[in-house]
């Protein structure tokens, strides 16, 4: 593959780019090509579409073995992890089981104390739902992964809002009523002037918490 330039599409990720183009994220994100982008983003799985990614050359690596035996190769970054904490009015659901369903695949298990799912997902995972607990009880979440903007725009800031549950408006990038309500919910819940805009203060702890919750 000849070196090029990738332009991010809705979806896609430093993660899924290098898994499509045979890269470890790591080695793509870290080439001096890549600097402006690293310098615009806080983080390499939170890009926005038409940001541009440089992919150079793929190089084959030779790897010297014995014959007559076995041998086992992993590449890295594959799979990757989903971890999602899941609260409702601030309180994590706790011991749950799960079921995470894409591509035709299904993973189950049990959500920890603390309400995180954490699994092991294709880079590339497609659109998933998560069904979490049974019954009446059971709730359902449709997952879009590598779709979250970054925390500077306000979509992506709608986003995070909607994730940690002060808001639940759709995320349209607007700054209307309900975003700016639900800024200052969170503004005074972390100590900041609540304008109802998002500051750099606001968008920086808005970041920091999500991930953290993530």
């Amino acid at each position: 593959m000849s070196a090029k330039k990738h332009t991010v599409a809705q979806g896609e990720c430093m993660s899924s780019i290098a898994f499509d183009t045979g890269f470890f994220w790591k080695t793509l994100w870290g080439i001096p090509e890549n600097a402006a982008l690293r310098e615009a983003r806080d983080s390499p799985f939170v890009l926005r579409p038409g940001d541009v990614v440089h992919v150079p050359e793929l190089r084959p690596r030779e790897v010297r073995i014995a014959t007559g035996a076995r041998h086992m190769f992993r590449r890295k970054g594959v799979p990757a992890r989903l971890r999602m904490r899941l609260l409702v009015h601030n309180r994590p659901l706790a011991n749950l089981p799960f079921v995470l369903t894409f591509g035709g695949q299904t993973i189950e298990g049990t959500t920890t104390a603390h309400g995180l799912v954490d699994v092991s997902v294709p880079p590339d995972m497609p659109r998933a739902k998560l069904t979490v607990g049974t019954g009446d009880d059971a709730r359902i979440y449709n997952i879009a992964p590598r779709s979250l903007n970054p925390a500077g725009d306000v979509d992506g800031v709608q986003a995070r809002l909607a994730s940690l549950g002060y808001y639940d408006g759709p995320t349209h990038g607007e700054l209307d009523d309900a975003t700016a309500d639900a800024i200052q919910k969170f503004q005074r819940d972390q100590k900041i002037e609540p304008t109802g805009k998002p500051d750099a203060a606001t968008t920086s702890a808005l970041a920091k918490l999500h991930s953290s919750a993530n």
